[in-house]
């Protein structure tokens, strides 16, 4: 029997040691950190009050997470009606932009929208030009002045760099999938959805489901272990060593399927004859922090929104959701939780600021903008995560494609999800990764199946909230 130690129990991870269990001929077990599964896909609870690390609804394009989905109780599954705004100029404009509705609330200054649009549409771009920066395809497809007004100072909140330092595949990702293919005359809109579909009481309810099928499929699921080393055993990756809170522990492996995040991955490669440059160009890889502010108001809802997006540089907040809008059973009657997204790189003011000093900060912006009353206020916490988002700064494709390559030589070692490929996704194609990890497996050669992947599928992912 095949021994597959599958590294993080995230919605990655248990999809692909469920798909390994279901299918036979495997001893999975999974290697998790923390001590719950689920990764980002976790539902806090604060004295009756949930939230998730980002609210997660459930969409996609993609049968095989589509299925995932399907397997939930119908009674689990939530419809709501969509409803987002952005706060921009001390105004709340409905999201995504709409050039009409600018006509109408700010006519003189979409005169010159209009005209900096229509000068872009009747210019060109080089959609092969691989130094194109975020910056220059959004000027493309926008024009110079909407660019500076919306679209610059939210990229520069969200991302906390210069948009010219960023990859244009944000763009592809995030606004325009079809971007690069798109004929330059035409205008689109980033994607969003009219109606949104969740899971009653939260996202960690399909992380638990998971977990419960792997482990009645026979597999193992151990929490409170660290990966902190890998063997190797004649070019292949042999074990596994973890930090356990009974010792170190060491786990035996004919493949190892790894979600860590790259650089981390790599670096526990060194001591096993990785090049100090592959080293380097892994840790040039760097991520978002996220804070989750959430406030809690003494009344049923603050309002009807899904989300809020605030490219206003006057609030510190990237985007905001009301947990109750998606499913009313995420808070108690009376009271509301509201939750602010607040990215950070690196130990930056928001990041080292306390806790309460975030809120009280929070509660005033927020009352400033008309949103929310600072006398409403009765409670709140703050949750903080290490590792959020890929930061695609210019470069990073190189740098990925480095570790990627080095990581063949060991042919059994395979790297997905988030933060394994460095890839900003959606939790639909987080669990296609992990069924893809899966069947590369039980490959004759698991790095070089994956890969594939990576170079062929993964990159038509796009998001759409």
């Amino acid at each position: 029997m095949k021994r597959v130690a599958v590294i993080g129990a995230g919605l990655a991870g248990l999809a692909a040691a469920r798909r390994l269990c279901h299918e036979g001929g495997v001893q999975a077990i999974v290697l998790e950190k923390s001590g719950r599964p689920g990764g980002l896909a976790i539902t806090l609870d604060h004295d009756g009050h949930r939230v998730d690390i980002g609210p997660h609804r459930i969409h996609t394009q993609l049968p095989e997470a589509q299925a995932v989905f399907d397997e939930m109780p119908a009674e689990d599954r939530v419809q709501t009606v969509r409803r987002s705004r952005m706060f921009l100029d001390g105004r709340l404009f409905r999201y995504p932009p709409s050039l009409v509705e600018f006509g109408f609330r700010m006519p003189v200054r979409s005169l010159g929208f209009a005209w900096s649009l229509l000068a872009a549409r009747l210019g060109s771009r080089r959609a092969d030009d691989p130094a194109q920066s975020c910056e220059g395809a959004l000027k493309a497809l926008y024009g110079t002045r909407l660019y500076e007004f919306f679209f610059a100072p939210y990229m520069r909140k969200v991302w906390k760099s210069d948009p010219r330092k960023l990859d244009r595949e944000i763009v592809r990702l995030r606004i325009d999938p079809d971007y690069e293919t798109r004929p330059p005359n035409a205008v689109s809109r980033p994607p969003s959805l009219p109606g949104l579909r969740y899971l009653r009481g939260g996202i960690e309810a399909l992380a638990r489901k998971l977990a419960r099928d792997v482990e009645q499929e026979g597999g193992r699921i151990v929490l409170n272990a660290e990966a902190v080393a890998l063997e190797e055993t004649k070019g292949r990756i042999g074990a596994v060593i973890c930090r356990t809170s009974m010792g170190p522990a060491r786990f035996e492996a004919d493949a190892v399927l790894s979600t860590m995040p790259l650089p981390e991955l790599i670096g526990l490669c060194a001591p096993l004859g990785a090049p100090p440059q592959i080293v380097r160009r892994a840790g040039a890889l760097r991520f978002l922090r996220l804070l989750l502010v959430c406030l809690i108001a003494g009344r049923d809802r603050v309002g009807k929104d899904t989300w809020i997006y605030f490219p206003d540089p006057r609030v510190r907040v990237n985007r905001a959701h009301e947990p109750k809008n998606f499913d009313v059973s995420m808070g108690p009657a009376g009271r509301s939780l509201f939750c602010a997204e607040i990215t950070c790189l690196g130990e930056d003011e928001n990041w080292r600021a306390a806790d309460g000093d975030l809120m009280d900060a929070l509660a005033r912006e927020l009352e400033g903008g008309g949103i929310l009353r600072r006398r409403d206020v009765v409670n709140g916490f703050v949750h903080r995560v290490e590792r959020a988002y890929p930061l695609y700064e210019a470069g990073f494709r190189e740098h990925v494609s480095a570790a990627l390559d080095y990581l063949m030589r060991f042919g059994n070692l395979v790297t997905f999800g988030r933060q394994g490929l460095f890839n900003h996704n959606n939790m639909d194609h987080t669990i296609v990764m992990g069924l893809r990890a899966a069947q590369a497996a039980t490959s004759d050669h698991p790095a070089r199946t994956m890969r594939s992947c990576f170079d062929g599928e993964f990159r038509t992912f796009s998001i759409i909230d």
